[in-house]
């Protein structure tokens, strides 16, 4: 009788070890499910652990910037995600109030609040979030944000058809600042960019430099 209760009680925690470890793989699935991208930057707010941070980086390309506020979870979070081997390449880890996230405007793809959101966190994640990208907020409301009107296209080398390098965007005016840099930092030349519905497409030519 011991011996088939040994069994039985090695059995029953080798299936709850088992769930331990499939159980993660599958709540980050979710999560890309309902972020709806696999690629770009998703900022995690309250992910105290980086259990989230690290299942996200493992199922897909995502960039991952996670927030905490205080400087103590910080450095707890970096050690767990650096054992993971994945800090400072896919992951990053901060400190800052939820309520001022350390990102520019428009940048990530997806924002992810794990704890419960005031209004002012609302606004501050719908600010750095792209247009056409989504807010997850627990427990499960979701919140996207719309292009802003008067933003225009440049579809062709010279804006449009008509060749009339003439924009008609309302929206960015002086002063001008670099928001990101993004490879390739060096190209070949000539090389054209052209940007349309929320996507860039850019050719180059074969004129190298060093």
């Amino acid at each position: 009788m011991r011996r088939i209760g040994t069994i039985l009680l090695i059995a029953v925690t080798g299936i709850l070890l088992g769930q331990s470890i499939v159980c993660p793989a599958g709540q980050g699935r979710r999560l890309l499910d309902e972020i709806g991208v696999t690629r770009g930057l998703c900022v995690l707010l309250g992910d105290e652990k980086c259990e989230r941070a690290v299942e996200l980086a493992n199922s897909s390309e995502l960039l991952i910037y996670v927030q905490l506020r205080r400087a103590q979870d910080v450095e707890e979070a970096r050690k767990i995600v650096d054992e993971a081997g994945l800090y400072g390449t896919r992951i990053f880890v901060e400190a800052g109030p939820l309520t001022r996230i350390q990102l520019a405007d428009n940048l990530a793809d997806a924002v992810v609040v794990l704890s419960k959101a005031s209004a002012e966190i609302e606004t501050e994640a719908i600010r750095v979030l792209r247009p056409e990208g989504k807010v997850l907020l627990a427990p499960n409301k979701v919140l996207s944000k719309p292009f802003l009107e008067g933003v225009d296209e440049w579809s062709h080398p010279y804006h449009g058809p008509d060749n009339n390098p003439q924009s008609e965007d309302k929206v960015i005016v002086a002063p001008y600042l670099t928001q990101f840099l993004a490879e390739p930092r060096y190209a070949p030349l000539p090389q054209v960019a052209v940007g349309s519905a929320g996507r860039m497409f850019k050719a180059f030519g074969h004129v190298a430099f060093k």
